[in-house]
């Protein structure tokens, strides 16, 4: 687990399986207890045995006044229930509960020892805080370049000097006389980079996406066809550059975390890092080759859904990721960022008015 930013309380709770249905004394004190903590501006973690029920929050076969207040309690104090998986029969009595903004995940275990519970571990993934330094850019000029010079500098290079049998060594002497004659020859200025960072930290702690970030250019490009018909015209939406730096950063944090759960299905070759349309034809020609071997059969349907990307139910996507574990800010930035999108038709220099999405 990477450096938290801030000193997590961490209570391990216990309460009674007899205690009766009706006694909420427990999320009482916990209520009391939860706001004194974060006077400090601490994290919360409560782990442990609650023996509550409540069928819409924890998919009980019943529901009792205890696990109504469990639930209301959570609500109020912006926790966030991790254990989606029964934990004793087919009822969830063990809960992980965090205020976590990045994600976090719960797995069910065997029970350990003569336990009629099932143990549960609970990953904490939470990247470190930290601000790059700004790092430097060399810009060439290379409308001020002194050409002929450079070409002679070049000629009379003993390139086979150069050249020898170490090719690695060969290739840095190579890059190395070639920018020697571009420092000689063609001017140059440094140009500072300072990191966005922190209007990018600011967006994600406040779980929301800039608006004008939500503002796409949609360019059609011809297909095929007539040129006066809009269905021969693809249509192509260009984003500001911040906001897809910022989707970058969210998606390979997002798409690490996927990973290292082993939560995407080893049958996704699209859209992940290292895999593609190469890897799946090869594997598929292998396994219909073996089949054809063995005298066998291979029937293959293929589908293609039309305007796959606009039919996603955004609802759906959001319920999905809590349902892997994402909580807290991320998910209130991924909300926010699906929600208000706009776009403006750009057939010419000039935008047509924008329109909601």
């Amino acid at each position: 687990m990477a450096p938290l930013t801030l000193q997590p309380v961490i209570a391990a709770l216990y309460r009674s399986g007899s205690a009766p249905e009706g006694d909420t004394s427990l999320m009482e004190y916990l209520d009391r207890t939860l706001d004194a903590a974060r006077c400090h501006g601490t994290q919360l973690i409560l782990a442990g045995d609650f023996n509550v029920h409540n069928t819409d929050w924890l998919h009980s076969t019943k529901t009792t006044n205890a696990g109504e207040a469990m639930e209301e309690l959570s609500a109020a104090h912006h926790l966030t229930q991790h254990v989606l998986e029964p934990t004793r029969g087919n009822n969830t009595l063990d809960l992980v509960l965090s205020d976590f903004d990045t994600p976090v995940v719960s797995t069910v275990h065997p029970p350990l020892g003569r336990s009629d519970h099932a143990s549960v571990i609970t990953d904490f993934l939470r990247a470190p805080s930290h601000r790059e330094p700004p790092t430097s850019r060399c810009v060439w000029r290379y409308n001020l370049a002194d050409w002929p010079r450079l070409k002679h500098f070049f000629r009379q290079t003993d390139w086979s000097s150069i050249i020898i049998d170490n090719i690695d060594l060969s290739c840095e002497r190579l890059t190395g006389k070639i920018s020697e004659g571009m420092a000689t020859f063609i001017p140059s200025k440094s140009l500072k980079l300072h990191s966005t960072d922190p209007l990018f930290s600011k967006a994600f702690h406040q779980g929301r996406q800039p608006s004008l970030w939500k503002l796409a250019s949609v360019v059609p490009v011809h297909k095929k066809g007539s040129k006066s018909a809009t269905k021969n015209y693809r249509p192509i939406s260009l984003l500001p550059k911040l906001s897809k730096v910022m989707e970058a950063i969210i998606n390979r944090s997002l798409m690490g975390f996927l990973e290292r759960q082993r939560i995407l299905t080893a049958n996704q070759y699209g859209f992940r890092s290292g895999l593609g349309t190469q890897d799946l034809l090869t594997l598929l020609h292998h396994r219909w080759s073996t089949v054809a071997a063995g005298g066998g059969a291979v029937r293959v349907v293929a589908v293609d859904i039309a305007g796959a990307f606009d039919q996603v139910s955004h609802p759906g996507v959001i319920h999905k990721a809590q349902q892997y574990g994402v909580s807290g800010m991320l998910l209130a930035w991924l909300r926010d960022y699906l929600l208000d999108r706009w776009a403006a038709v750009q057939p010419t220099p000039h935008h047509s008015r924008s329109s909601a999405r």
